[in-house]
């Protein structure tokens, strides 16, 4: 893949192994009213309010699924919830309900980690184009939407038929 921008990137201790920091703000991510999946009995109230041994425990959770490359299927497990749609005929026909999914919280914090790293490496290694805007950090869609209006202008003005 060719590299469209320079970057500099040079692997350190700090963005190899995962930190307690990030834990903590993946944990802080959580909204305390997010809807607990019932099969496993763990409030996000609990996962907040939980002390600097409980997110060390996860920590070292995180750290050895990444070492041993497996991630446990209980953590995986989610719990759907149908949800009936307003001012439907039917409600014995599936269409009529929408399915929300309760995930595995655990699973949600160390997806969210994961995520955060497959971002930050995805900047630092240029892997995104550099008209992309959505989904990126200090990006903004707006930055796409005054392109469009510029290309716009430059061919009316051009003459152009756009």
């Amino acid at each position: 893949m060719q590299r469209i921008r320079n970057c500099d990137y040079a692997p350190t201790k700090e963005n190899v192994d995962l930190t307690l920091s990030e834990v903590d703000a993946a944990i802080d991510c959580i909204c305390e009213d997010t809807a607990a999946n019932p099969d496993e009995n763990i409030n996000p109230r609990m996962i907040k309010k939980a002390g600097t041994g409980f997110r060390i425990a996860l920590l070292r959770l995180f750290q050895l699924c990444l070492s041993q490359g497996k991630f446990p299927d209980k953590l995986k497990e989610d719990h759907k919830n149908p949800i009936p749609k307003p001012d439907k005929d039917n409600y014995n026909l599936t269409k009529s309900y929408r399915p929300i999914t309760l995930g595995a919280l655990i699973g949600k914090i160390m997806e969210r980690m994961s995520n955060g790293r497959l971002l930050w490496k995805s900047e630092v290694d240029c892997l995104f184009d550099p008209l992309q805007d959505a989904y990126r950090k200090i990006h903004m869609c707006t930055n796409t939407v005054l392109r469009l209006v510029q290309s716009v202008h430059d061919a009316w003005n051009a003459n152009k038929i756009v």
